[in-house]
Formats: structure tokens, sequence, C-alpha cells
């Protein structure tokens, strides 16, 4: 009995280092993203004080591809629907890179129409590219985001503006949409805020508060509030026509942004897997999760490690003892506790491993259940095999028909045919 149980503890051992090492390397690193995706990435509800104003199909039909129009355009929106100190958006964030100069009296204009109410915030973009550098400890790494280039909004603009920089993240096992920047450190030391931070700032700021970050950190994980096309939005050229009431933005957060397809602005997200959410949605999910604290913590890997293999090497301890069902129970209740633990802390702001535990329990169900049927062929061998040294083979084979490997006392009655 002692060497069994010494075999046991030793066989959980390799099952939890098991599990331990593949959540360490991450393993399953896609799969689990995946998972976590389709359990615990669903929309909520879209804050209804963000508003965008697309620059969609029927827009460019009207007005011609956006990238070609004169700034006039822009200016005439900003008159269109900052009527007066009373009735204007509280901010409005443009997710357009207005670089080149186009025309010196449209530039002017469209600098003018911005100055003239001090809550316009426009894009700004860094160029990345991959560089050798030096650590502290003086050993050379690749450095993946070190700025070749940055593309800044024309001189005119960008004095009357707020800037913030519009580089998107996506993730390196599956190109999806989780994670977004609040600032970033360039090489002089200086800190820039990314767009939708500075926008954050900014409505923060109409409402008399101080801004406050749910992650002092410079990229934030964080959880979609609106599904593709959820949030409120106009075609541009509705509001240009007067189909819509400047009252409508009036205190609200307003977003300008490519919505067409084939225009290099959209992308995947863990929402929806139908299609891809355009940029300016992104931008919208996470003000609000800035305005609501929906960042997302990673739980530190090694206490996700400890986790799941202390549980494992529980399971393999317990289930040795159990009966084939009370180990499917056992395995099948420790899966949907993971699970729905999982979701609990998704709520409450933070993610780890999904997958690795419950495929653990199902590997461990499956391999006690395969040691229990080979145990029991062992034993009803062994059996046979005892039984066969002294009475006849069709003897031993009608005693073991129920397992039981009872004989009754007295005997049995039968009709039976002798021959001499």
């Amino acid at each position: 009995m002692k060497q069994k149980t010494v075999k046991n503890i030793l066989i959980g051992i390799i099952w939890s280092l098991l599990s331990f090492l593949i959540i360490f390397f991450s393993v399953l690193g896609s799969a689990d993203k995946a998972v976590d995706d389709v359990l615990y990435h669903h929309a909520g509800t879209p804050d209804s004080r963000i508003k965008i104003i697309k620059i969609d199909d029927r827009t460019m039909n009207q007005l011609g591809d956006y990238s070609k129009w004169d700034r006039d355009i822009y200016a005439r929106l900003l008159e269109t629907i900052c009527v007066s100190e009373e009735c204007r958006p509280a901010v409005v964030g443009f997710d357009v890179l207005f670089s080149a100069r186009k025309d010196d009296e449209s530039d002017q204009r469209f600098a003018d129409a911005c100055g003239k109410y001090n809550n316009v915030v426009v894009g700004r973009a860094y160029v990345f590219k991959n560089e050798v550098t030096s650590d502290p400890d003086g050993n050379l790494v690749l450095n993946g985001m070190a700025v070749d280039e940055i593309i800044e909004p024309y001189p005119e603009l960008k004095e009357v503006t707020s800037q913030g920089f519009v580089n998107a993240i996506m993730d390196e096992d599956d190109s999806k949409v989780r994670s977004a920047f609040i600032y970033f450190d360039e090489d002089n030391g200086a800190r820039k805020k990314s767009f939708n931070a500075t926008i954050y700032e900014k409505y923060m700021e109409s409402l008399n508060t101080e801004a406050s970050y749910p992650t002092d950190k410079s990229v934030m994980s964080f959880r979609y509030s609106g599904n593709p096309s959820e949030y409120e939005n106009v075609s541009l050229i509705d509001v240009l026509d007067g189909l819509i009431p400047p009252e409508a933005f009036n205190n609200s957060i307003v977003l300008v942004g490519v919505y067409a397809a084939g225009m290099m602005d959209s992308y995947l997200v863990p929402v929806t897997n139908a299609g891809q959410m355009y940029g300016v949605e992104i931008n919208a999910n996470v003000i609000q999760a800035l305005l609501e604290g929906k960042a997302l913590n990673k739980i530190p890997v090694i206490i996700d490690c400890i986790i799941a293999a202390l549980v494992v090497l529980a399971l393999v301890l317990i289930c040795d003892h159990l009966s084939v069902i009370n180990v499917l129970i056992v395995c099948i209740g420790t899966a949907v506790i993971k699970l729905a633990a999982g979701f609990f802390l998704f709520r409450a702001g933070y993610s780890g491993n999904v997958t690795v535990l419950p495929v653990f329990t199902i590997l461990i169900a499956a391999y006690y259940i395969v040691l229990h049927y080979y145990r029991a062929r062992a034993a009803k061998r062994s059996i046979e095999k005892a039984f066969s040294k002294y009475v006849a083979p069709q003897v031993v084979a009608e005693i073991s028909k129920d397992g039981s490997y009872e004989l009754k006392l007295g005997g049995e009655k039968r009709d039976v045919a002798v021959l001499f």
C-alpha cells in the first residue's frame, strides 16, 4: 500500500509540473485567448456620451475620397456642431492625421475653427522600427519600438489643438486588439499621451474632475463595451446637410473617423468573430474603459502556475481512491468551478490562464477511467488464473459471468445428460 501511495504521489508531481510548465511558457497561448474571448469577452452597454461621426461610403460618394478633401469640410463640421459655448461637444476627437498641407486658406480656416472652442483633439502617429540597443546590464537587446519618425499635424493646427498618438496594439498571437496605449516615453524623456488618453483627460477637464487612470502602466488591457456599430453613429454628410441637430452632440465626446471598408482602419477584436471593428469604434471602447475603469489586470503568471499545479496534484491524489462515477463528478466540478471563477475574476478586472486547468481535469478523468478499466481487467485475469488451478475452465467461465466469483453452497439443480 505504501509503495502504491508513493507511486501515486510521483505521478501527481509529474502531472502538476507539466501543467506548471505549460502555463509558464504559454504553450497554449493562442488557444487560451480564443477560449477567453468566447467565454468572457462579451460587450456591455455603450456609453451614450460617446458619439461617432463617420466618414462612410455615403459621405465619400458625395464628397469624394476623404484623403483628398481640403480642410474646409472639417471646418464646416466643427462650425455645425459647435454652435455656441452653451451648445457644443465637450470634446471633438479627429481620428485623422492632418500632416500634409492641402490649401493654405482651408488649412487656416480649420485651424481657426479648432482654436475657437479649445475642445479639439487630433491624431499624431509614431513610425516604429527595430533597433539593437543595450539594456541596463549592458546586454544587447532588440528594441521593436524605436521611433523612426513622428507624424505631426501641420503647425497652425498643432498650435491650437491637443494631440494624441493613434498607434494601435495588435496581439502577436492572433492580431486582435485587446490593449491600448496610455502613454509613450520618447527618447528625449518626454511623455506623450495617446489619442484616447488625451480625449479622456479633456473630457474630465470639462467636468472639472481630475482624470484617474485604472492603471499606471503605459499599456492598458481593457474590456469592450460595444460591438461593431453599437455606438451611436451618424454619417458626416448628414451632419453637414443639417439632418442632425447640433443639440444631439451637446456635452458629448464626439469621435470623427473612417467608417468604410477598404480604408485600412479596421481590426480584429475579441468581442466578435463575425468581422472587424473600425478604429474609431475601438477608440470609443477604450475611452469608455477609461471612464469606467474597465482595465484588465493580468494575474501574475507564477500565481497562475502554482494554483494550477496544486489543483492538479490534489486531483491526482484524490481520484486514485474514487470510483469512475466519482472521478467524473470531481473532475467536471473542478473544471466548472475554474471557468466560473474566471468569469467573476474577468468582471472584476483580472484575467489569467483559462484552458490549462480544464484540459488537465479532462486528461486526469480519462487517465483514471482507463486505469480503473485496466485494474479491473488485471484483477479478473488474476482470479481466473487462481481458480483454473482447482476447477475446470467451464466452471471458471460460469462463476466469472457476474464478476463476483462466488460459488453457492448446496449446488444447483439442473437437467443434465450423462454418457458412459
